[in-house]
């Protein structure tokens, strides 16, 4: 097996991991590999947001600014989690590792002491060097990159496999309804959802239905979440990052959707 083949298959393994355990509800893929649950040392810290999901990130441009979109407005967009911090899937599956309300390793030298330990231990030696865990940060960077090539299995976590991929495939056929709400879908004068959330197939992948923008829809604060009992308190990094840069800018709502 290549290291890649190893990458996947280590990924695969720790995510289920019970050293991750506290992340399983969240990104459960049954879930789509999103959801709203206690974490921290000893789950029973809050998270301050819904977990986004994760399938279908794989064609995610890096964060930017002034992303041009196609209706010729230009603003925030790209990147991964609700603000766009994470330029990468690695720099994304960082994050939890150490935030102290997620996985609550207090540096990355405690995340490979714990790896380590693991039953998959012997396969990071194998793929890797015996010696691997005696140089923490390169073991630590094989652990993001495992993540990020756990995250690109495509069963997983990009399948296609909805009535319109098979539609667009030429599988079979959409029914007269159906096509219908297509058309609504489509048209400028009408539902308009495509100028946005594009349907259109790009370099052989079907879409993705999302144009990776960040938009206030005006969807009210999620109660689940304590922290959003605070008025004062912003969701949205980029809007602290970046200030209000166009009519784009998030505040208290809803990023673009895109495929569950």
């Amino acid at each position: 097996m290549d290291s890649w083949g190893y990458l996947r298959q280590i990924g695969q393994r720790r995510n289920v991991h019970p050293a991750r355990r506290r992340q399983s509800r969240p990104h459960s893929g049954l879930r789509h590999w999103a959801g709203i649950s206690n974490s921290g040392a000893h789950l029973e810290q809050p998270g301050t947001r819904a977990v986004p999901s994760l399938r279908y990130l794989h064609g995610a441009p890096k964060f930017s600014e002034t992303t041009r979109f196609a209706d010729g407005d230009v603003g925030p967009g790209g990147g991964f989690t609700w603000d766009g911090r994470a330029g990468t899937l690695k720099d994304q599956a960082r994050i939890p590792l150490l935030a102290s309300n997620e996985m609550a390793n207090r540096s990355p030298a405690e995340v490979v002491a714990k790896l380590g330990k693991s039953a998959y231990a012997p396969e990071f030696r194998e793929a890797f060097g015996t010696d691997i865990f005696e140089h923490p940060e390169r073991a630590f960077e094989v652990a993001l990159s495992a993540l990020d090539a756990f995250q690109q299995i495509p069963k997983e976590f990009y399948p296609f496999n909805s009535k319109y991929d098979a539609f667009l495939r030429g599988e079979i056929e959409l029914s007269e309804q159906e096509e219908r709400g297509v058309a609504l879908f489509k048209d400028p004068a009408k539902g308009n959802c495509a100028s946005c959330h594009g349907v259109l197939s790009r370099a052989g992948q079907p879409p993705v239905f999302t144009d990776y923008d960040f938009l206030n829809v005006g969807v009210p604060r999620n109660p689940r979440i304590a922290a959003n009992a605070d008025p004062a308190y912003l969701i949205w990094d980029c809007v602290a990052r970046h200030g209000a840069i166009s009519r784009r800018a998030v505040s208290t709502a809803a990023s673009s959707a895109h495929r569950p």
